[in-house]
């Protein structure tokens, strides 16, 4: 008998450094991975070799051995991921994605240390830039582990702070939760708002670039500038929570110094596993809901700028009556939505669907006609429409002839169309 899949683990996959938790279900508390002796829970992204024994080596134990002189380390792992670019270590060369997936497994053989016995059924890991070239290579070399897409979602940092608040919810609601992220290229902000009046209850995250005020440079005072940024930003707002993460924080004295400067009212937070926590927050969530990230968007729709802006129904004669039905729910990463579904037409040769804007509600109404379709008897005439996006505000949609079985033959014959974006 097949062991079943419970464990629910979250990655934050950042340039810098790794962090990893896990649960054993949607209820329990995520616990943080630590690596090796040192207790570590956040490691370099970055792996090595050891030149005596040719051991692959990450964390504590590869600082260790670079530290000795003992072998070799590489860093920049996602850079090198995303620029394709030859990895070489000792005297051997080798590509990005094997050495990504050298660096995944040794991290994933950790949870496995602290997790004995148990089976990932959710890996969702959070990502600095989910360009298509990024989600390619790392589904590659997650899938020499064995780890597919049906088990893996990768998620922006955005995303994950959504999830983290959604979490936290009754410590917000009425309010805004803001993040400041400080890192060598610049601070982002973004904030979190509940509209608790709409089903799905809307989860708002919006935010910008703040590195043209608030540049990450050796000696900046940066305490005055964050004080009267973040004073801007908060006005006519009620902020009750406030988020402060990455290396641009590191220096404690300043980083409390400025962050003390907009304490009054509202709870102040600085740390380093937010996006961590978040990832495995949506692995939670995505549990609750059978693995399914359609279904996510059914009480809660969080909406980031990865996400498909659009919902798609059409009315169908289903059990005996006309109802109009949801084919396409909005809130997905726009790049993972893929549905398909088998229609049977009752004596026509158009597709009818409405389009309806996931944060205005407008409708829009669209009839497609599948011109050349063979003509055959009513109810004698199957179709298969499959649904994707090319982008976050537009709907591809592919319809294929699949005849009638041995009575009417498949024609083979498709159509495609587009809905909302460049196709309105």
């Amino acid at each position: 008998m097949e062991q079943k899949k419970t464990l629910l683990v979250g990655m934050d996959l950042d340039y810098e450094f790794t962090q990893i938790c896990c649960c054993e279900d949607a209820q329990a508390q995520p616990v943080t991975v630590v690596f090796a002796d040192a207790k570590a829970e956040k490691i370099p992204t970055a792996i090595g070799v050891e030149d005596a024994t040719k051991r692959w080596m990450i964390g504590p134990e590869m600082e260790a051995m670079e530290a000795d002189a003992r072998g070799e380390a590489v860093r920049d792992l996602l850079h090198k991921l995303v620029q394709e670019e030859p990895v070489k270590i000792l005297t051997a060369q080798f590509a990005p994605e094997e050495v990504m997936e050298r660096f995944l497994r040794r991290c994933l053989l950790q949870v496995k240390e602290q997790m004995p016995g148990q089976l990932i059924a959710s890996l969702v890991i959070v990502l600095p830039d989910l360009s298509a070239k990024v989600r390619e290579r790392l589904s590659a070399a997650l899938a020499k582990l064995g780890l597919y897409e049906d088990r893996v979602t990768m998620i922006s940092r955005g995303q994950s702070f959504g999830e983290f608040v959604l979490r936290r919810r009754k410590e917000v609601l009425g309010g805004v939760a803001a993040l400041f992220d400080y890192r060598p290229e610049g601070m982002q902000y973004r904030q979190v708002r509940f509209q608790t009046r709409r089903r799905p209850v809307l989860v708002e995250l919006v935010g910008g670039d703040l590195s043209d005020v608030l540049p990450c440079k050796e000696g900046f005072d940066y305490a005055d500038a964050f004080a009267e940024t973040a004073a801007k930003l908060f006005n006519k707002q009620m902020v009750l929570r406030v988020y402060a993460t990455g290396s641009g924080f590191a220096d404690e004295e300043l980083a409390g110094k400025a962050l003390g400067r907009i304490t009054r009212g509202r709870k102040v937070f600085l740390g380093d596993n937010l996006y961590v926590q978040g990832a495995c927050c949506y692995a939670q969530r995505l549990a609750d809901c059978q693995g399914r990230p359609e279904a996510m968007s059914r009480e809660y729709l969080v909406m980031a700028e990865e996400t498909s802006l659009y919902e798609v129904n059409m009315n169908l004669f289903y059990k005996g009556r006309t109802e109009n039905i949801v084919v396409l729910e909005p809130g997905v990463n726009w790049f993972d939505v893929k549905k398909s579904f088998d229609f049977i037409l009752d004596d026509t040769d158009q597709l009818d669907l409405t389009l309806v804007h996931a944060l205005t509600g407008e409708k829009t109404k669209e009839s497609f006609f599948l011109d050349g379709l063979e003509k055959r008897p009513r109810k004698m005439t199957r179709i298969r429409v499959e649904f994707s996006c090319s982008a976050v505000d537009e709907v591809a949609v592919r319809v294929t002839d699949l005849g009638f079985g041995e009575w009417y033959p498949a024609s083979g014959r498709t159509w495609e169309f587009r809905m909302g974006g460049s196709a309105s």
